[in-house]
């Protein structure tokens, strides 16, 4: 692509093109110009023990911090540390990992850091740092050679907000290596603000939900979120897809989030009449007939790592001998592992998580079930997406209890105790149908109706 568009400049946006290029320069950058960091500034900015030694060499104040190779006794890093820790591996991105597997952890317990610790470890060095509570900043500067020729500094509130004040990096950094310009505006507009429109109303929507006892949860009052809506007004807000020459990104933004809420409201409806204690009664009661008739039981979630597997284990021990149990996920990915806050908060329930591989659904293995149990919305469409065809032999593990959730949610990327609230919730449905297949349960299937949906 590059030798056949002549591109006058190549930008890489995020870590992973940042990344492939830097590791491929001498292969491409003969082909085009691509603004890459020297080998120094790169290996710096990609590894933070690195970007911690320049801090101190320069004397500006840094965390203090541990860096380990293997597990540490809690209460030896408490004593250092002290009691509030973030943990994050020493690479902020690499192939081949996802997300969450190297995303930076908070850890306030002995059990939380171990199972954090456990997790970052699988992926290299670990640095444990104190915990400084404060006001997020950003500087931005475009320099040559030491020379600055654009700054910009803002206070984090919710997104970065450079080109809507009038300082365009991108478009600067353009004109400083094409065309070769140096003299750049010095001023740009304050008291903006800017958000990413679909991000900042799941931030909102957390926020307001989160729990005001919990120190690391990301509160947000109502006071605060009615001032910010003041700044529409004011029109001194921004929107980061929003451009009069180029309308097409917002739409595409406000499609989705019609699509992404729309969809939100309409599974709650559905669950609206599993309130009535009469209705959701008969659906529970249909759940654990078909559970009593099942031989073969296949429990299906999204990455068969976190709700499917921990289901399948107790399940094992809730169903009467010679039930056949198994779980498999809609993604198309096997062999991966459990996290370690779900084996950690599986341990807790005497089901071992550590061997567990995950293994993608199939035809087969729904051919050989007689009773497929999904966890939510998203699970249930991911399966009949693929397999329409099992639609008529699919429930909810939540039915299987007469009160509780419906929905159980997936913890994966969420902290330790969200692992054992699903957990908690899968055990309390499994104890209700074991109590159920291990009595007298009614096997007149005139009288059971229908599961799906």
């Amino acid at each position: 692509m590059l030798s056949r568009e002549g591109f006058d400049l190549v930008l890489p946006t995020n870590d992973p093109a940042v990344v492939a290029l830097q590791e491929r320069r001498d292969e491409l950058e003969h082909l085009a110009r691509i603004h890459l960091l020297g080998e120094r500034a790169y290996r710096v900015c990609c590894d933070k023990a690195a970007t911690r030694s320049l801090a101190d060499s320069l004397g500006i104040p840094v965390p203090r911090e541990m860096c380990v190779d293997s597990p540490v006794q809690p209460e030896e890093v408490f004593e250092v540390l002290g009691r509030r820790l973030v943990l994050k591996p020493r690479a902020s991105f690499a192939f081949g990992r996802r997300k969450w597997e190297h995303q930076v952890r908070k850890a306030a317990t002995a059990r939380q850091l171990s199972t954090y610790l456990e997790a970052l470890l699988r992926q290299g060095e670990v640095l444990i740092q104190e915990r400084c509570p404060g006001h997020g900043v950003g500087v931005e500067l475009l320099a040559l050679e030491g020379e600055v020729l654009m700054a910009f500094q803002h206070r984090r509130v919710h997104e970065p907000l450079a080109v809507a004040c009038g300082a365009d990096f991108p478009f600067a950094l353009y004109q400083l290596l094409v065309e070769g310009r140096r003299e750049f505006p010095r001023e740009y507009r304050t008291g903006l603000f800017c958000r990413n429109l679909l991000m900042d109303s799941t931030w909102l929507w957390r926020g307001l939900r989160a729990e005001r006892s919990d120190p690391d949860a990301a509160g947000v009052s109502i006071p605060r979120a009615a001032a910010e809506a003041l700044n529409l007004l004011r029109l001194r807000e921004r929107w980061d897809t929003l451009a009069r020459d180029d309308p097409a990104p917002a739409l595409a933004e406000l499609r989705r989030m019609l699509s992404i809420y729309g969809g939100a409201l309409g599974a709650r409806l559905r669950r609206v009449p599993h309130r009535f204690a009469p209705w959701r009664s008969r659906r529970s009661r249909a759940a654990r007939r078909a559970l009593d008739r099942a031989g073969r039981v296949l429990f299906v979630c999204k990455g068969n790592i976190c709700r499917s597997p921990f289901a399948e284990h107790l399940a094992r021990r809730a169903l009467p001998a010679g039930v056949e149990v198994g779980s498999a996920g809609t993604l198309q990915e096997a062999g991966r592992p459990c996290p370690a806050e779900a084996v950690a908060a599986a341990r807790a329930l005497r089901v071992d998580l550590r061997d567990h591989r995950s293994r993608p659904v199939s035809a087969e293995l729904l051919d050989r079930s007689d009773l497929v149990l999904v966890f939510d919305d998203a699970s249930r469409h991911g399966l009949l997406r693929l397999h329409p065809e099992a639609r008529a032999r699919i429930a909810r593990v939540g039915l299987l209890a007469e009160r509780g959730p419906v929905d159980v949610r997936d913890p994966y990327g969420g902290r330790l105790e969200d692992y054992e609230a699903t957990y908690r919730t899968i055990a309390a449905a499994l104890d209700g149908s074991g109590q159920s297949a291990s009595g007298a349960g009614v096997r007149d299937s005139a009288a059971t109706p229908p599961l799906a949906g």
